[in-house]
């Protein structure tokens, strides 16, 4: 009796391993083409993502865009990222990473964030950047004020 109680022991600890291993291997093939979770690339969360969804996360960060300048006379203009072409362009880093990810080591994951910085390989249209400030209204000669000359005035008496 107390050898079957020893041998059913062993095969439940054995069966309990075997889930344990089946389920650390079924989540290391899950981040097989996954990023870990914690992972974060220039700011942007992409814990759990495939590469191509990490891809358009970033490129829909670039989508939204903007410029602001500011002029004198606190005139403000703003040209739109959409409207100069403003867009991110692959270049393989975001794979490389993914590559480097050890999916067997997922685990590394959950236990601490992974931070990556790449360059932000963006393009645009310098031409139409160009028309666009071109065609600002506090930019066409007709529109500009010559500076002034500066000089200095007394504003009442001074008294000793």
């Amino acid at each position: 009796m107390k050898r079957q109680k020893i041998l059913s022991t062993f095969l439940m600890l054995g069966a309990f391993i075997l889930l344990l291993g089946a389920t650390y291997g079924g989540v290391a093939f899950y981040y097989s083409n996954k990023f870990w979770k914690g992972t974060e690339i220039n700011g942007i969360d992409v814990g759990k993502l495939t590469e191509k969804e990490g891809e358009d996360l970033i490129a829909e960060q670039a989508s939204g865009y903007s410029i602001t300048l500011e002029f004198r006379e606190n005139q403000i203009e703003n040209i739109s990222g959409t409207s100069i072409g403003y867009q991110y362009v692959p270049d393989g880093s975001i794979n490389e990473i993914l590559r480097n990810q050890k999916s067997i080591k997922w685990i590394i994951g959950y236990l601490k964030k992974s931070t990556y910085r790449i360059a932000n390989n963006i393009e645009f249209d310098e031409e139409e950047l160009r028309a666009h400030l071109n065609g600002l209204p506090c930019i066409l000669s007709e529109n500009q004020q010559a500076p002034q000359d500066a000089y200095i005035t007394f504003q009442g008496a001074v008294s000793r």
